[in-house]
């Protein structure tokens, strides 16, 4: 498929590196000579020069032949007019469009994304906000994904020393704990790594494990081995940014006690007075003394404001000063499994990552089920039906040589939801919950013979 991706910044760049790996013909349009000149030698892509919203510079990425453009410039305002002429020049193309706080855009009645000629619209504040929201009325969770309509969950959670079957075999918990017999464990991330495990696989400290099951056999697994925090119910808030903000009022409607932090008067003063039930602290989230006067031992931790090495700085002191729980917001999204594997640190969310992330599940939407990316590790499920004369119907897990870097979750048949063990057998119409790494896409496409599993 004929790509375009306007904006070669952190986001056009992954969504590129990602892109081309599954085997799509990508353009990529960026403005600035340094950025440009490092990604003619970075990617495996045609990289020109110039500004996207330009009629011309579309007409030479070829825009009247394209099937899909991508505008994810640093600008939303320039992703409004890129999206608007690429559509006057192709009405058939499909187009995908980054907007941060996309409520200040749009209202009912006034304007709407199609106004614009946009298909599909990716507001990295909302996914941010929406995933802290999760993680805060979950606190025992580092992740948590849901599948909708099939009452099952994916959990990411930390093991700590208290956990009492450390250092032993998947195999070896299986047969002792109830629990985990009606679960699927499908990752261990480790010191930077993410190992899809087999029965031999152990579990230590520090590890983070993630794993499938249905909802009640989730929720009685973190009750029983990792229930640490009953309840998140005073929340601190570094950065009175949008994003700070948007938190703090989601958080206050849910009932929680919200304190911001920022260092500038004028954005102390105008939270106050914007924002109902809240309390503003004037000062560095950085500075002891201002850490000290601050309940942490009964709080929730999250740094949000725009600069990285702030926000890990920050979220690390809280913690040590006895922060329940620390949650960071990372810009830069290669500093994501950096900051995941840190102890102090409890979860951590890059916007640009989660948007990637939401565009890649649009772009492969229609030839699967569905995609689900996950925010802190490099990995997604997919959710695929299995064809009436698959090569492997009615084989047993244990004869079949699956692709490396994937392992299946859950599979659920008619109204039954069933954890594969070795002796389990695909039947014809199954649904599969697939948990893969981004280097097994092509490896499993090929295994599925689904010809377009990842492409629109």
């Amino acid at each position: 498929m004929n790509i375009i991706i306007a904006g070669g910044g952190d986001i056009g760049k992954s969504i590129t590196d990602k892109l081309v790996s599954e085997g799509h013909n990508l353009t990529l349009i960026e403005k600035q000579a340094n950025i440009t000149k490092k990604l003619q030698n970075d990617v495996d892509a045609i990289v020109i020069p110039g500004n996207a919203e330009d009629v011309q510079i579309l007409k030479s990425a070829k825009i009247r032949t394209a099937k899909l453009l991508i505008a994810v410039t640093r600008d939303d305002n320039v992703n409004l007019v890129i999206s608007l002429m690429a559509k006057k020049l192709n009405p058939e193309i499909t187009i995908i469009t980054k907007i941060t706080n996309s409520h200040a855009y749009f209202e009912e009645g006034l304007a709407s994304k199609d106004d614009f000629g946009i298909d599909h619209m990716i507001d990295p504040l909302y996914l941010t906000i929406d995933k802290i929201v999760k993680v805060i009325a979950n606190p025992n969770a580092n992740e948590m994904v849901d599948y909708a309509g099939e009452k099952i969950q994916m959990v990411g959670v930390r093991v700590d020393s208290q956990f009492i079957y450390l250092g032993q075999s998947l195999a070896e918990i299986g047969k002792k704990s109830e629990v985990f017999k009606n679960l699927r464990i499908v990752a261990i991330y480790r010191n930077d790594k993410i190992i899809i495990p087999t029965g031999g696989d152990r579990i230590f400290e520090d590890d983070k494990i993630y794993f499938f099951g249905l909802e009640e056999h989730v929720d009685k697994c973190v009750k029983n081995y990792f229930s640490f925090i009953q309840s998140l119910k005073n929340i601190i808030i570094a950065g009175g940014n949008e994003l700070g903000i948007g938190l703090a009022k989601k958080l206050i409607a849910a009932g929680k006690k919200v304190t911001i932090i920022d260092n500038d008067t004028e954005i102390c003063r105008d939270i106050a007075d914007s924002i109902k039930h809240i309390h503003v602290m004037h000062g560095s989230s950085n500075d002891d003394t201002v850490l000290g006067e601050l309940n942490l031992r009964e709080s929730c931790f999250i740094a949000v404001t725009k600069e990285d090495e702030f926000n890990i700085i920050a979220s690390v002191k809280a913690k040590r000063a006895g922060s329940i729980k620390a949650i960071t917001i990372i810009r830069n999204s290669t500093l994501v499994p950096i900051v995941a594997s840190m102890s102090a640190i409890d979860s951590v969310f890059s916007p640009n990552r989660l948007a990637v992330g939401d565009i890649l599940a649009y772009c492969r939407k229609g030839h699967i089920i569905s995609v689900t990316p996950f925010s802190q590790i490099n990995a997604e499920s997919i959710k695929i039906s299995i064809a009436e004369k698959s090569p492997f119907l009615e084989k047993p897990f244990q004869k079949i040589r699956f692709p490396e870097g994937m392992i299946v979750g859950v599979i659920i048949r008619d109204e039954q939801t069933i954890i594969p063990s070795g002796d389990t057998c695909f039947a014809a119409d199954d649904v599969v919950i697939i948990f893969l790494l981004h280097s097994a896409i092509k490896k499993v496409q090929k295994f599925f013979n689904k010809k377009r599993l990842f492409g629109r």
